[in-house]
């Protein structure tokens, strides 16, 4: 099966895309040189109705975000053109960045549940963190004389690796810790509120599910502490909620095929994204074809949003 849809890309309205030249014209001029039939546009946006959001979501605001529908050409080269978003689901504090109200918008909404490089904001630090950055700051106040708030922040600047010296007791089983982090987050999604008022606005999909954004190198560790039966449990929710999972280049290892082998099982619909940043990266979906040929999917298995 071809990719002939990509409705997971940034234009230079996010603020992790440092492509300039990404603007929604060159992407559409890129897409049609490579085929691509479908392309959604899935800036990073937190909808100003919801509290919790943290800095970096500052200017990626829905009314900033939406710039982009006045920045479509009028000949869009027989490219299917959606206005999405890809908003933030904080699972520790079960906060998602984006109302109802916000998403009719919206042609489609992306939801990441596993974005677990922002701590403190989607995930906690683990505990030993937590408790050596508290010690560290209170020694800083002690030994500079600074206030507690600025000792807390040069204490925030430290990575893990660097306040390991001050960890004590026992350590947390790291890749288990967000293993079980992704589960709960997951299930806590699928019984937001709010996610059931939005599902009744546009199409939902899962963006790179139980994909570890920042620990890609240990993911089959910490996959391999969700069993099969989670999986099954997990993604018959997201099925019976007509909610989608997201197909990307980076679905191409076993132990990701085979989870969403169970989706399919379970009767999910699936997008397909390359989150690309850049317009070089739009070649990127193409690498999304050895899973869906893999997987066996044909545009039946699709969400409805996505078909040619």
């Amino acid at each position: 099966m071809k990719a002939l849809a990509d409705v997971h890309v940034h234009n230079f309205l996010s603020s992790c895309c440092r492509d300039r030249t990404a603007t929604a014209e060159n992407y559409i001029k890129r897409y049609a040189e490579l085929g691509v039939k479908v392309l959604g546009f899935a800036n990073h946006t937190w909808d100003d109705r919801v509290a919790g959001n943290n800095e970096w979501y500052h200017k990626q605001n829905l009314n900033f975000e939406m710039q982009i529908k006045s920045q479509l050409p009028a000949d869009r080269l027989g490219i299917k053109v959606l206005i999405g978003a890809e908003t933030e689901f904080c699972g520790m504090t079960k906060t998602l960045g984006m109302s109802a109200e916000g998403a009719k918008e919206l042609d489609f909404l992306l939801i990441p549940h596993s974005h677990v490089h922002m701590k403190n904001f989607v995930i906690p630090d683990i505990p030993e963190v937590l408790a050596a950055r508290k010690k560290i700051k209170n020694k800083l106040m002690e030994a500079l004389g600074v206030s507690e708030g600025k000792a807390k922040e040069m204490a925030s600047r430290l990575n893990q690796k660097e306040l390991e010296p001050f960890f004590e007791g026992e350590r947390t089983d790291y890749p288990k810790y967000v293993a079980d982090f992704l589960v709960q987050s997951f299930e806590d999604l699928m019984f937001h509120p709010e996610l059931e008022k939005i599902l009744k606005v546009v199409p939902v999909s899962i963006a790179h599910p139980f994909q570890p954004c920042g620990d890609g190198a240990i993911s089959e560790e910490i996959i391999s502490h969700i069993s099969d039966e989670t999986f099954h449990r997990l993604f018959k929710m997201a099925a019976e909620r007509k909610i989608g999972l997201e197909i990307n280049p980076y679905c191409n290892l076993p132990h990701r095929l085979n989870y969403y082998k169970i989706a399919i099982e379970e009767g999910c619909k699936f997008t397909l994204g390359s989150d690309t940043h850049t317009i070089q990266g739009a070649e990127k979906i193409a690498e999304a074809e050895p899973a869906l040929e893999a997987l066996g999917l044909t545009e039946e298995n699709l969400m409805d949003f996505i078909r040619i």
